[in-house]
């Protein structure tokens, strides 16, 4: 060829053929593992709330005591009644408090094991003519 000539030339291009690797299957012990830790966490917040409602009213209880006139507030009794109406509230309190912790790490532990189930495997993208297409696999 010489300068100033001119040639045509017509590229084809192959399709790449697609992996056919299957998707990585799901370890049921992971899935078994993150539903009962997220049952157990849960179960524990239920109950440590339910357990804190119940010193709440140990409280209640207590303080209605220390109110009613019945004591002399200078008493020995006034002020066991008084200490122990303050721990109960601390119970309470505590009951409360990690109850929520293990209600918030049960809902975590069970909404991350659900996306482990259902999250794609194996993501591809891959350019087309007039795009751009993307396959998920399960």
């Amino acid at each position: 060829m010489t300068a100033g000539q001119s040639r045509r030339v017509a590229l084809a291009f192959e399709a790449q053929k697609a992996d056919s690797a299957p998707a990585q299957a799901r370890n049921p012990w992971t899935i078994g593992a993150g539903a009962a830790a997220s049952a157990a966490l849960l179960g524990a917040g239920v109950g440590l709330h339910l357990a804190g409602d119940a010193a709440e009213s140990e409280t209640a209880a207590k303080v209605s005591r220390l109110s009613d006139g019945s004591m002399l507030p200078s008493s020995a009794q006034f002020r066991k009644t008084y200490d122990e109406a303050h721990a109960a509230n601390t119970r309470a309190g505590l009951f409360h408090g990690f109850g929520t912790a293990a209600l918030v790490a049960g809902a975590a532990v069970g909404a991350a094991t659900v996306v482990y189930v259902v999250w794609p495997r194996k993501a591809e993208i891959r350019t087309r003519g007039a795009g751009a297409e993307i396959k998920l696999v399960w």
